[in-house]
């Protein structure tokens, strides 16, 4: 669902008008407070489990002494959980002060560290720095998992896969899609209103929370059922 037909689906339910711009100046302030509200649900839903929807692959495309690296369309929140090379050799997580520590080394990256974040895309530094052997451009390239394999380079095997979970920034336009369950961020969106508010449809703010509440608690098990194998813990 996209950000215009959340935001009419709320209205709906608080027996409002429908809006037909998000950003129209001429909406009532009821319309431009269930905007705001649907943002504010949209990220509490998104940073309240591991989605698979979330889950992200960038491709960075190493160049030559270049160590550090924005993962693009990212918001602080979004989590790296996987670095490795297109053969399978994976690079080994480390505390960004070890690496900044290091002096200039050159040669292939073995380490990697989420160091900070910047234009609110998540940096990774990389050590040791690439030598003269990557001649890449030195861009990052981001792709839905669903979409890997688009990407082509002149240097197949200088590249470095990232995986995470890559949350987004907020939304603005009427089209901006959101890939996250649509039935908790509209409970959500509906309770923050009704809360300012007092009352939606006959049903007070506490009845709508519950109901929120509930339906996030059904999306997340119905998740984990699609990647279960991720949640089995064994021990060594």
């Amino acid at each position: 669902m996209n950000y215009l037909d959340m935001v009419n689906e709320v209205l709906v339910r608080m027996r409002e008008e429908e809006v037909t711009d998000v950003n129209d100046p001429e909406n009532d302030p009821e319309q431009k407070m269930v905007c705001k509200f649907v943002n504010d649900a949209r990220s509490f839903v998104e940073r309240s489990h591991a989605w698979n929807a979330l889950k992200k692959l960038w491709i960075i495309d190493l160049a030559h002494e270049k160590s550090k690296y924005q993962l693009v369309n990212s918001a602080e929140q979004s989590s790296i959980y996987l670095v490795k090379y297109p053969s399978g050799h994976q690079l080994k997580e480390v505390p960004s002060k070890w690496i900044e520590s290091k002096g200039r080394e050159m040669g292939s990256p073995s380490w990697f560290a989420p160091s900070h974040v910047a234009q609110h895309n998540v940096q990774i530094n990389v050590y040791p720095k690439p030598s003269n052997k990557y001649t890449g451009t030195g861009n990052v390239f981001e792709y839905a998992s669903s979409e890997f394999g688009e990407a082509t380079f002149p240097n197949p095997g200088n590249q470095l896969y990232v995986y995470g979970h890559g949350q987004g920034l907020r939304l603005t336009r009427n089209s901006d899609e959101i890939v996250v369950p649509d039935d908790p961020v509209m409970n959500y969106a509906l309770a923050f209103s009704q809360r300012e508010r007092g009352e939606a449809g006959g049903q007070n703010s506490a009845e709508v929370f519950a109901m929120a509440k509930q339906y996030l608690s059904d999306a997340i098990s119905w998740d984990v059922t699609n990647s279960s194998g991720e949640y089995v813990w064994e021990a060594n």
